[in-house]
């Protein structure tokens, strides 16, 4: 069953340059609920994997380790990987597949077309956004980008065999803002182009 927008909804999202034919039903409506899957089985994913232990944590780093080194040396190359370089680019990317993620729920929800009131809303998830001074185009979830990376180190103080460290909360967040940023900054082009 569709939702129904009232009068008032369909004036509240005109106000914040939101087609509101978009909201609420069709292809946005469902690409909202494909997005919010996706982003929780990305949040499953990363504190699911800060729940194994230390011993079959390395394990499946150094399988990785193995791949990658033999594909490398496969094509003749000199250089070689360390289980730390894979560990540090699976927090790095997957963070950055996260904000990737919300980026696109965030233009999504704003009615999938290029607008400088919908581009400047300050929620996503109704949770509060950082906007830079000066640029009230891009406002990042302010409690995602924090919140997730330090619950996730939290995880793994209580796992046999991990720590918690305060330079992996810097990575992952510098993930998250790459993804979140990198995939705003396309779309926002393509809009405009489309303008």
């Amino acid at each position: 069953m569709e939702k129904q927008i009232t009068r008032n909804d369909k004036t509240n999202y005109q106000d914040r340059g939101v087609d509101s034919r978009n909201v609420g039903t069709g292809a946005g409506f469902l690409w909202v609920k494909v997005l919010y899957i996706l982003v929780i089985l990305t949040l499953a994913f990363i504190w699911g994997h800060s729940l194994i232990p230390a011993d079959l944590s390395s394990e499946e780093s150094s399988r990785f380790v193995i791949l990658i080194n033999n594909f490398l040396a496969s094509q003749g190359s000199s250089i070689s990987v360390t289980d730390h370089i894979v560990r540090k680019t699976a927090h790095f990317l997957e963070y950055a597949l996260l904000g990737s993620e919300i980026a696109m729920l965030k233009t999504v929800k704003t009615g999938g077309r290029y607008s400088e009131n919908a581009l400047t809303e300050k929620t996503v998830f109704r949770i509060p956004a950082l906007s830079f001074p000066g640029n009230k185009l891009y406002g990042i979830p302010v409690l995602i980008w924090i919140g997730v990376p330090v619950i996730d180190e939290v995880i793994q103080y209580f796992t046999p065999g991990r720590a918690c460290m305060w330079q992996d909360v810097l990575l992952d967040m510098c993930g998250f803002f790459v993804g979140y940023f990198l995939i705003l900054f396309f779309i926002t082009r393509l809009w405009r182009s489309k303008a």
